[in-house]
């Protein structure tokens, strides 16, 4: 199991053209889209407590060698406060990626992250 606690770390897999198909929010292309991942995961792993582990169930990587996916289980779970409600939430998630520019670092060109009720255990 994968643990992603530092969004610092999610940004550097994620390509700049990503394109995430997620239930919400409405699709962002291009940098757009990385900008709104951007901050949305330096605010999400600024919370104390929060815990958002991957388990990674299958790697592929195409013949040609340029393309590969990744296919596995995520879990986000976060404390409550006075503000926000406690989440205890998790899925499965299919990522494809492919290596980008000169020095070919593969990286996520499109992500797709669905919740499961309940969860799927890690």
């Amino acid at each position: 199991m994968l643990s992603t606690n530092s969004a610092l770390y999610s940004l550097r897999i994620l390509s700049r053209h990503l394109f995430p198909f997620f239930i919400h929010p409405q699709h962002l292309l291009g940098f757009a889209c990385h900008s709104v991942n951007r901050a949305g995961w330096i605010r999400a792993f600024a919370r104390a407590g929060l815990m958002h582990p991957l388990a990674v169930d299958s790697i592929a990587i195409s013949a040609s060698g340029d393309m590969g996916y990744t296919y596995g289980r995520w879990h986000l779970k976060t404390p409550g406060t006075s503000t926000a409600a406690a989440l205890d939430i998790g899925g499965r998630y299919l990522a494809v990626w492919r290596p980008i520019g000169e020095g070919r670092a593969w990286r996520i060109v499109m992500l797709s992250a669905n919740e499961h009720i309940p969860a799927p255990s890690m």
